[in-house]
This record gives structure tokens, sequence and C-alpha cells, in this order.
């Protein structure tokens, strides 16, 4: 008897280290989101070919940018995945916050939106744009190099983030999963970056 049991433990001990390393790795593969009122990374987009994002973002085609280089106060990023669910059902909610900040006179220009698909290769990327009908430019991150600087994050996230005078990256909001309300998320938003007429 004393046999049979000691037989009994050996397993549940494996099963439980198993368990525990699970845990552990799965803890450390999100860092969490980087939070508010602490500085956002300059990251490293690639480059655009030309037409409405190149205009929209009022960079150089033909050269890698950063997102200070984007020509407006603020810059809304959006990490998603073509194959998260979330952020399927959270498309039309995005685009109608592009449509809100492009139909206000005061907010045009200040606020620019992009997308970054984390894990998704360029081809992903463009295939989540046709399908859902986004407007704005999405960048690839297939190498998950940009969704390791800012937190390793669940999708869909949210960063609002406003330039600084020094040329730095403030982050105003971070929110994960649905912004919900667009019009109400670009209201807080505002109120959170105290953008001046």
């Amino acid at each position: 008897m004393k046999h049979t049991s000691n037989i009994i433990r050996i397993p549940v001990c494996f099963l439980v280290c198993f368990l525990l390393c699970i845990f552990v790795t799965s803890t450390n593969a999100f860092a969490g989101p980087l939070l508010k009122g602490k500085s956002f990374p300059d990251i490293l987009l690639p480059s655009l070919s030309g037409g409405g994002n190149v205009e929209y973002l009022g960079v150089k085609t033909g050269n890698n940018f950063n997102l200070t280089d984007i020509k407006s106060e603020v810059i809304i990023v959006q990490i998603f995945s073509m194959y998260c669910p979330n952020c399927q059902k959270e498309a039309p909610n995005v685009n109608r916050l592009l449509s809100l900040i492009e139909e206000n006179q005061f907010l045009k220009g200040k606020i620019k939106l992009i997308g970054i698909g984390a894990g998704n290769s360029q081809f992903e990327v463009e295939y989540f744009a046709k399908n859902y009908n986004v407007k704005f430019p999405l960048f690839s991150d297939k190498d998950y190099e940009i969704h390791t600087k800012v937190g390793k994050v669940w999708t869909p996230h949210f960063y609002v983030i406003k330039k600084t005078a020094i040329g730095g990256l403030i982050i105003a909001v971070s929110v994960s999963g649905s912004i919900n309300n667009p019009q109400l998320f670009l209201e807080n938003s505002v109120r959170a970056l105290k953008l001046k007429k």
C-alpha cells in the first residue's frame, strides 16, 4: 500500500511542476501595458511607398520613420492582430473613431491614428485593412519587436500619445480591450490630453 502511494505521488509532483512552469512562462510573456504618464518608445516604422497614408501621416516616402516624425500633436496607436476576434469586432469602432477625428475641425491634423499588427506579416495587415475597410495606416510587426517595446499587451490595446516640447512621447491614455463608445473615448482622450484651441 505504501509503495502504491509513492507511485501516485511522483506523477502528481511532476504535474505540479509542469503547471508552475506554464504559469511562470505565461506571466512573463505579458509584461503588461505601459501606464498613463509614462514615456512611450519612439518606435521605428517601415517606409510607406506613397499614396494617402504618406499624406495622412506627413512623412517622406521611401524611408523608415519614427512616431515623432508623424505630423501631429497626438498619435493614437492601436495594437491589434488579424487573428484576434476582439480586434475584428472592434474594427467598426476604430473606423468610427477616425471619422470623428477627421470630421472635427479642431482635432483634424492634431490627432493621427495608426495600427500595429502584432505578429502579422505585411500580407496579413493588408488583408485586415481590406477586409475591415480600415482607412488609416497599419504596420506589420511580424517579429513582435514593437509589441515587446510597448509592454507585450493583449490585443486590442490603445495608446493615446502626446508629443512633448523636447521631442519625447508621453502616454495620456492606455486602454485594453474595446473602446466601446468611440465618441466618449475621444472626448475622454481630448480631456486627458488637455488640447488647446
